[in-house]
């Protein structure tokens, strides 16, 4: 099975995501609001399955080339009409089919894990101050890192998530980095 598919952004967020912020902060008055939602109505044609509602996972869904055709057939044209093309970004993926959790006729979603995704990014934090020789201390959701060499602010930094991760009932000193997962 092919796996190659899609993505669709606008500055970033997925494109449809990005139309309904656009329709709500962009409208005027309440004719301006039917005519625009009516319209956006029209290139909404993606199901939106309820798989969106986990809290440890994102989902970010793609377009097989049914959909991807679709969009440049009907949908890119209205919507240029509203947003700047040079915004949009198209970028053709390939998916590991092991992490799709549902497909239809013009699309799949992905599921995507939060640690996983806060371990790769402090994975690749670490690499970039590696090649700076800098010591560091980064925390996000699901996932910290630190590497230091005697710097007292890295260390102070570091000292209080240990703290706030006792008071939470997370192990500080769990080593993630030695049973990496890939993505």
């Amino acid at each position: 099975m092919n796996n190659e598919y899609y993505r669709i952004t606008c500055n970033d967020i997925d494109i449809y995501e990005y139309l309904k912020k656009y329709l709500c902060d962009n409208i005027s008055n309440n004719n301006e609001t039917t005519n625009k939602i009516i319209n956006f109505n029209k290139i909404n044609w993606l199901k939106k399955p309820t798989i969106y509602n986990g809290k440890a996972n994102e989902y970010y869904s793609y377009l097989n080339i049914n959909g991807y055709n679709f969009f440049l057939k009907k949908t890119f044209p209205l919507i240029t009409k509203w947003i700047d093309k040079s915004t949009i970004k198209i970028e053709n993926v390939k998916i590991d089919e092991n992490k799709i959790v549902y497909r239809d006729k013009y699309q799949i979603i992905v599921e995507i894990n939060k640690i996983e995704k806060a371990r790769e990014f402090c994975t690749k934090v670490k690499d970039l101050a590696e090649q700076y020789n800098l010591p560091f201390f980064v925390v996000t959701e699901g996932a910290s890192a630190i590497s230091n060499n005697g710097c007292e602010a890295v260390k102070h930094a570091r000292n209080c998530h240990i703290e706030w991760e006792k008071q939470h009932n997370f192990d500080p000193f769990e080593d993630w980095s030695k049973n990496k997962v890939a993505m």
